[in-house]
């Protein structure tokens, strides 16, 4: 295993699944968080001009989900075989559709977008991503929403309820199966211990 840096502004958002998926694997990495002031100083630096950026071992890898899958095939949580890794990826592809709806509600250039915006996040999006989870993780019978122990899909989900629920703070009361897991997820103590300590953001 390399030296690890992980690049974010001081934020969960795009970086928090890669840092819980270092935390949970033992690594002391350098968690480096960028302000404002400091970003367009530095922003020329990065490969594509964007954060999250990991270095390992001083080779500098960006894009969020080029990170944490690369991550996730360090530390063994891309399952066991190539149906397990489709299913994750199909997993993680049905979460992303959450982020353009909540970037409209965030970032919207008027009322009227950001209004339209969270209303079908609440009718449409959450529903759909989340009964979809939930016939997933039914379907596996072993606990989690792929394979036989804790993947990146379980990951993905547990960081990305986090999001959601900054805007729909009671949203997961809905789908008791999908709370019962994220309460596990919380519960490994590696990723505990990390919930416990981590900078306290919004987002």
């Amino acid at each position: 295993m390399g030296k690890y840096k992980l690049t974010y502004f001081n934020a969960r958002g795009f970086a928090e699944v890669s840092r819980i998926i270092l935390k949970l694997n033992g690594q002391d990495f350098e968690d480096v968080r960028v302000d404002s002031e400091t970003w367009p100083k530095m922003k020329q630096d990065t490969p594509q001009g964007k954060l999250p950026v990991l270095e390992v071992d001083g080779k500098k890898i960006p894009q969020s989900s080029a990170i944490y899958r690369y991550l996730a095939g360090e530390f063994d949580l891309y399952g066991d075989d190539k149906e397990d890794k489709l299913k994750i990826d199909i997993i993680i592809a049905t979460i992303e559709d959450l982020w353009p709806p909540m970037i409209k509600i965030a970032f919207g250039e008027n009322e009227e977008i950001k209004n339209a915006a969270k209303k079908k996040m609440e009718e449409e999006v959450i529903p759909y991503v989340m009964e979809y989870l939930t016939k997933e993780l039914k379907n596996n019978t072993n606990g989690w929403l792929v394979g036989k122990r804790m993947t990146l899909a379980d990951l993905i989900f547990f960081t990305a309820t986090d999001q959601v629920a900054v805007g729909f703070p009671d949203f997961i009361e809905k789908y008791q199966e999908l709370k019962t897991l994220k309460n596990k997820i919380s519960e490994v103590p590696q990723i505990k211990a990390w919930l416990e300590k981590r900078p306290v953001t919004v987002h």
